[in-house]
């Protein structure tokens, strides 16, 4: 729910379920499913894999209140259906397609609140299997990675759309952002291609950057963000403890690493 990693508890056994509803989409899904107390939403595509498709569903039900559809053609591997997972923001939920249609919708109808594009309208450069990390909202703001040179991560006004900052930078990662308020910040923290760092919410300001001992890793995995510091999986450098300095930046040399688990592409929790 928080984005933390964290669960409050784990089943001692794991037991059969009964099916209570099923909706058949148009074409493949790639995305997780964000869903409240009343509203499923899922994404897909269209049956000519031309099209995004966002579906709204009753949660007891399964039946759907709305559908939303925008034009979004390209060739990826792994298919060309959005990878991110919608954020719902209560009353809007915020969709990222895979090649950069970042789009507010209503949550209740579906219509469109507003949109911009990541490589047209923010001058990102899109990662080479299409846009994959989910949007956060922090302070009212949706913070997203354009990932270009001069527009690497930009925050937008959730209600309006409205450009806030942007900030100059690398391109993006795959790995979604979380926020933390450590130190006298409250700040996002994610990963772009090369390195893990913190920026400050309000303007956007790089606070830290940690580097990897072994380069290359494709940073899928999002981190996890606890009292103790912040949790990391990758395929080439397992598993690691980066913990908090008292200036509220992370210490770049590990408290505690496990070199076996090496995660490529699932959050751990």
């Amino acid at each position: 729910m928080h984005r933390d990693g964290l669960v409050p508890w784990l089943p001692e056994t794991l037991q059969g379920s009964r099916l209570s509803w099923s909706y058949p989409l148009p074409n493949q899904g790639v995305g997780g499913v964000a869903a409240t107390d009343e509203f499923v939403i899922v994404t897909s595509r269209d049956r000519n894999d031309a099209m995004d498709v966002i579906t709204c569903l009753d949660t007891t039900s399964g039946v759907a209140f709305w559908q939303h559809t925008y034009e979004a053609t390209g060739n990826l591997d792994y298919g060309n259906s959005i990878r991110a997972t919608p954020l719902i923001s209560d009353p809007y939920v915020v969709i990222l397609g895979a090649f950069g249609d970042l789009r507010c919708l209503d949550l209740e109808t579906g219509k469109l609140v507003w949109g911009k594009h990541l490589v047209r309208d923010l001058q990102g450069g899109m990662p080479q299997w299409g846009y994959a990390a989910s949007p956060i909202v922090a302070d009212g703001l949706v913070i997203v990675q354009p990932g270009g040179d001069s527009v690497s991560m930009a925050a937008l006004e959730l209600e309006t759309g409205k450009v806030v900052w942007t900030v100059p930078g690398r391109q993006a990662a795959y790995a979604s952002l979380v926020h933390w308020r450590s130190g006298s910040y409250l700040q996002v923290i994610g990963f772009d291609y090369r390195t893990l760092g913190g920026w400050d919410v309000a303007n956007g300001n790089r606070l830290w950057e940690v580097k990897p001992k072994v380069a290359n890793d494709f940073n899928v995995p999002t981190p996890i963000v606890s009292k103790q510091g912040v949790i990391l999986t990758s395929e080439n450098n397992g598993t690691r403890l980066h913990p908090w300095t008292r200036e509220g930046s992370v210490d770049p040399t590990p408290a505690a690493e496990f070199l076996v688990m090496a995660g490529d592409s699932h959050t751990p929790i």
